[in-house]
């Protein structure tokens, strides 16, 4: 049954909405003057830097520093008002916070934490203002410097009594939402550094970063994450959880090409076209199929391309050529949309889209999930989203069964609720099967715990993450690299370290110690791509 969509604003930031100008908002609070604790000597000056930062790069900023509780809250609200309408949203906070029973807070300036109902009425939620921006935009990064050392976490654990192990150490592991990433300054559980200069060293890295670099935030975060490292010898490593679908860039995208590409050179004229034809009587491989195949598109003729790396323009005159040539060929129609999709032209992939869906498509059924998912070009509606995960399952998809795989895993964020482990591992495992690497990732992830029906298995959950670094997937290094030392067991870590050195990468002990070493190891196996 094809399904309305109703269009609302392109995302600007994210690769396949191209250079179209749109309204980008951000929060950016430092709280240094602590009413009960030490002052911090930096978070002004972070936030500073960084509201400054990003007002060069054409955000509407709302700025607030030193905010008591009454005040937060009021900075939240215009920042909820000032998100409406908006193409994507970027929260900064340097300052104090703490975990509690998992959950991460940050600290207004007048918190004193004194009882243990204070948890819920003296501090901020971060969940609570990741879903203030989920609500509101499509595209959301949130950078939180918040796990500078609290004499305040003290007060709460004597006030906590028995409950005491409840307040943990810096903050908690978290996973984002789709369209959403969460930068932390250091490694879950660990303590950040506040800085013996003007900024701490994550919040000064990152401002050198955004002024200077044209690339995307993946990249940009590396740089931070590099810069981190060096400068605290190893004890501080900055680590994110990304769903983000598309690339995100601070800087504007150049005029008249999609951010992240190249011009086209003047020796690739179009339209090139034919090769012989394809087996079963199928349309030649077309030039088309070179530039907007999907990666996993079972009709594809082509290894496939991810859509922030489509160039737009090119891609959608080569497309119109093939259906033009080949209008019984339902893969042209398809990578046309996806081109249109790349350059902003949604209301055209979305006609394109549900006409392949109600055929049966299933890269097209599972094009319009993450549309629905991400509130790209239609309002979010997650129900909608896992309607059509679940028919692009049904169509063999193997990214459908991916994303649906990580919605039963995801308690709730993708409107599934309970989690459901052993379907997870389920679809993980038929997604690996059709040749989806990141599936092996989250298998792994499953059998190192002992989740979703498997059994834990350090070794076997090793090797699968090992075989998709050698793939060269992204997945399996922003996993190690973000939540080596908190989600994967001791085991794990110790199988992994013993891997990478049969591999040739690692010569340190098989210790479980997730150190530089380990890092620039598994970074040194995912550029050995089969």
């Amino acid at each position: 049954m094809q399904r309305l969509i109703v269009l609302f604003a392109v995302l600007l930031g994210i690769v396949w909405s191209g250079p179209v100008a749109a309204k980008r908002v951000a929060l950016v609070v430092g709280n240094s003057a602590y009413v009960h604790a030490p002052v911090l000597a930096n978070p002004r000056n972070d936030a500073a830097d960084v509201a400054s930062a990003l007002r060069r790069l054409g955000f509407t900023v709302i700025e607030g520093l030193d905010l008591d509780k009454a005040a937060f809250d009021r900075k939240l609200r215009d920042f909820a008002a000032a998100l409406q309408g908006s193409a994507a949203g970027v929260f900064f906070y340097a300052g104090h916070g703490l975990q509690v029973a998992g959950q991460n807070y940050l600290v207004p300036t007048d918190a004193q934490l004194g009882t243990a109902s204070s948890i819920e009425f003296e501090m901020v939620r971060a969940d609570f203002v990741q879903r203030v921006m989920e609500r509101e935009a499509g595209t959301n990064v949130l950078f939180l410097d918040a796990c500078r050392d609290n004499p305040l976490a003290r007060n709460l654990a004597r006030a906590m009594g028995t409950r005491s192990a409840d307040v943990g150490r810096g903050l908690a592991a978290v996973e984002s939402g789709v369209g959403t990433l969460i930068s932390f300054s250091t490694q879950p559980g660990n303590v950040a550094l506040d800085g013996s200069g003007r900024n701490s060293p994550f919040a000064g890295a990152l401002v050198r970063h955004m002024a200077a670099s044209k690339d995307d935030l993946g990249a940009i975060l590396i740089g931070v994450r590099n810069d981190v490292m060096k400068e605290t010898a190893g004890k501080q490593v900055p680590w994110e959880h990304s769903a983000l679908t598309g690339r995100f860039f601070f800087a504007a995208s150049p005029a008249g090409a999609t951010a992240g590409s190249s011009p086209p050179s003047a020796a690739s004229a179009l339209p090139a076209a034919s090769t012989p034809a394809a087996a079963g009587g199928r349309a030649p491989v077309h030039e088309c199929d070179r530039m907007a195949a999907d990666p996993y598109d079972k009709e594809a003729e082509r290894p496939g391309i991810r859509t922030d790396m489509i160039h737009a323009p090119r891609a959608i005159q080569a497309c119109e050529a093939a259906v033009k040539a080949h209008p019984e060929e339902q893969r042209f129609l398809f990578q046309l949309a996806r081109s249109q999709d790349a350059g902003g032209q949604l209301d055209k992939a979305r006609q394109h889209y549900e006409d392949l869906a109600a055929r049966g498509y299933g890269a097209a059924m599972n094009a319009l999930a993450r549309w629905y998912n991400d509130g790209r070009g239609v309002k979010m509606d997650r129900q909608e989203g896992v309607y059509w995960l679940r028919k692009g399952v049904e169509a063999d998809n193997p990214d459908s069964m991916f994303w649906l795989g990580h919605a039963y895993q995801s308690d709730g964020h993708f409107g599934i609720w309970p989690a459901d482990h052993a379907e997870a591992a389920r679809l993980y495992r038929r997604a690996a099967d059709a040749g989806h690497r990141a599936a092996l990732v989250r298998l792994g992830l499953l059998q190192d715990h002992g989740r979703g029906g498997l059994k834990a298995d350090a070794a076997a959950a090793s090797r699968l993450l090992i075989e998709a670094l050698e793939a060269g997937e992204q997945e399996a290094y922003t996993q190690i690299l973000t939540f080596g030392a908190s989600w994967f067991t001791p085991d794990f870590r110790r199988e992994l370290q013993r891997r990478l050195t049969e591999k040739g990468v690692y010569d340190g002990p098989a210790d479980s110690v997730m150190a530089p070493p380990v890092y620039r190891a598994v970074e040194a196996l995912k550029q050995r791509r089969k």
